[in-house]
């Protein structure tokens, strides 16, 4: 350092001194060079032959993941630029951007550099597995690369989490903005859980799963009013008695939503149980209208019949969804609600439904009312068959939408999202299914196609074709050479179209059902077993999820009661706006008047 120092300040330059001090991270000898450089810029753009011109010390440093060489770089204003943001003498340099983000992912880089360390570290993660996962520069053997440091700015959420000691620490940690409401939670709940709801986003499984998160979530969704009980027999009774008590605790809130009633509803894990309940209701309607419980009409049914009283609440369940889905929408704004997409499966059983209904009305309108017409002399696609299908397929939908809801539960949760791991699975074997279906059925057209044209012209010329038996035969001849009459004949002239397709299609059988067959089912036992593995993490993400969204969006009288105008909402909709442009009204009189 001493002779560092003579030279220098003998005005010899540092060139790549400092790059070379950074690289055997000696603070000492960086803080004398920064010293003497003209100005830190200058020291951070100094050309090297032995590193890349991207490889800036406070690049180099981060590398090193060295917290007192970063924070004097730092310290001097130093940063590591946006990849995307530099130019690289033409196309993007993989290995550039590589050197850029193993800088910017270092844990005391994010720590020194940003007022919210969780934010960036979480949308650097997002970005980076984006990047990974579909920008066509990154080569196939830098993926595993962006992956790895992807996880390695997820870890340092968690590492700051563990390290937490009590509760305000925690809640500290988590506060990145909006708080809850206190009417809702209780004066006690302060904590701010914008810091999950980004975790949740950024799909930082780990991080929600923490003991921390998983505490303060949990007295935001017990509330004061409701806490957890240490038995899961008395969860579930508990959970079943607010169920049935649902339409009194709906009717006491639209009375009195302020009474101590009012704000127990409010809470939102009653106000699950409450939609819980709502959404039994409605399965259970679907389930007594696919019966035909209240129908009355003919054994063969009715064309365009008349609506019955479970169909008619069926439309009052969707109407209500509806509006639910509408005044999130207003609540949250378009572009918020789309980027949460946790509507989507009441979109798809909304859709359906009133597609339906409006079949039933089309059949309705063009059928003058219900006729008692044989169902098979029906039209294959008249309006009342169409709907009859839609409302089938949404009663689907709508029992799997029970899964989503299953997922807070702790026995049945992880069985299932094993169960929509699996339907994954199985979408990505239909495409390779299709692929080898498609494949040997052109081949076996090409082998086959000309012959079933050529034997029914044969058969029609037949002197036997009159014979109702023999044009049956005929019919179900194999066609492998001319008919005439000697089924024997058949296979002996084409043999090499006989022989090439029957080993077609035993190749298929083997690859379709020995093959693909075992590979679905290791696809799936792969999907089941890593759902069991990383159990307590997968469960509580998407339960959290779950939870979050009542906690956030302050959802508290279920379908249908929630189309009902309460006082609150009337008092602010109409009395107030009446007595405000009443006010205004006056104003300007009084206006015009001194005027």
């Amino acid at each position: 350092l001493e002779v560092a120092n003579a030279l220098l300040q003998y005005g010899a330059t540092p060139g790549e001194a400092l790059l070379y001090a950074v690289d055997k991270e000696d603070v000492a000898a960086a803080e004398m060079l920064l010293g003497y450089a003209m100005n830190a810029e200058k020291s951070s753009s100094t050309a090297c032959t032995r590193h890349p011109p991207e490889m800036t010390p406070i690049v180099l440093a981060s590398h090193k993941n060295n917290l007192p060489l970063i924070k004097v770089l730092v310290d001097r204003e130093m940063s590591i630029p946006d990849p995307a943001e530099v130019p690289f003498n033409g196309h993007p340099s993989t290995e550039a951007n590589l050197n850029l983000y193993r800088g910017l992912v270092s844990p005391y880089y994010i720590l020194l550099t940003n007022d919210d360390p969780l934010r960036r570290a979480f949308v650097l993660s997002s970005k980076l597995v984006d990047i990974g996962a579909t920008t066509p520069e990154v080569e196939e053997e830098f993926s595993l690369e962006f992956s790895e440091m992807a996880e390695e700015c997820r870890s340092l959420g968690v590492d700051l989490l563990n390290q937490v000691r009590n509760r305000e620490e925690a809640a500290a940690i988590l506060n990145c903005g909006d708080e809850v409401s206190p009417v809702i939670h209780g004066d006690d709940c302060k904590v701010k859980l914008s810091g999950l709801n980004m975790a949740v986003h950024h799909q930082q499984k780990k991080f929600v799963a923490n003991r921390w998160s998983q505490r303060m979530v949990k007295e935001c969704w017990y509330g004061p009013y409701h806490k957890p009980s240490s038995t899961g027999l008395a969860e579930y009774l508990r959970g079943l008695v607010l169920m049935l008590l649902t339409p009194i605790l709906a009717l006491i809130y639209l009375v009195a939503p302020m009474s101590r009633a009012g704000r127990f509803t409010r809470t939102p894990a009653v106000s699950f149980a409450m939609d819980m309940a709502s959404f039994l209701t409605f399965l259970i309607l679907v389930a007594l209208r696919s019966n035909k419980v209240d129908f009355d009409g003919p054994p063969g049914g009715q064309l365009a019949p008349n609506g019955t009283v479970l169909e008619w609440l069926i439309l009052i369940w969707i109407i209500g969804m509806l509006g639910e889905e509408m005044r999130l929408i207003w609540k949250m704004g378009a572009r918020m609600y789309i980027s949460h997409a946790e509507g989507k499966e009441n979109w798809v059983i909304i859709v359906i439904y009133l597609a339906a209904f409006a079949m039933r009305v089309t059949a309705y309108v063009t059928h003058g009312g219900p006729r008692d017409l044989f169902r098979f002399e029906w039209d294959p696609y008249d309006t009342t068959l169409i709907a009859e299908a839609l409302t089938s397929v949404g009663g689907v939908f709508a029992f799997l939408r029970l899964l989503n809801l299953l997922t807070i539960d702790r026995l049945l949760g992880p069985m299932a999202l094993s169960m929509k791991s699996m339907i994954k699975d199985i979408i990505k074997f239909l495409v390779i299914f299709a692929i080898i279906v498609i494949a040997f059925s052109s081949a076996l057209n090409e082998l086959y196609g000309f012959y079933g044209g050529a034997v029914n012209q044969m058969c029609s010329q037949s002197d036997n074709a009159t014979s109702p038996l023999v044009h049956t035969t005929c019919e179900t001849e194999n066609a492998f050479s001319k008919y005439d009459g000697n089924p024997n004949g058949l296979y002996k002239e084409h043999t090499l179209t006989m022989y090439v397709g029957l080993s077609l299609y035993g190749l298929y059988l083997v690859v379709a059902v020995v093959v693909l067959l075992n590979m679905l089912i290791a696809m799936m036992s792969n999907s089941y077993q890593a759902i069991v593995d990383n159990e307590t993490t997968e469960w509580r993400f998407e339960g959290t999820k779950l939870m979050l969204r009542y906690i956030r969006d302050d959802m508290t009288l279920p379908v249908p009661f929630n189309i009902i105008p309460t006082p609150k909402f009337i008092y602010n909709k109409v009395i107030k706006k009446c007595c405000f442009r009443q006010r205004v009204k006056s104003e300007l009189d009084n206006k015009v008047f001194n005027d």
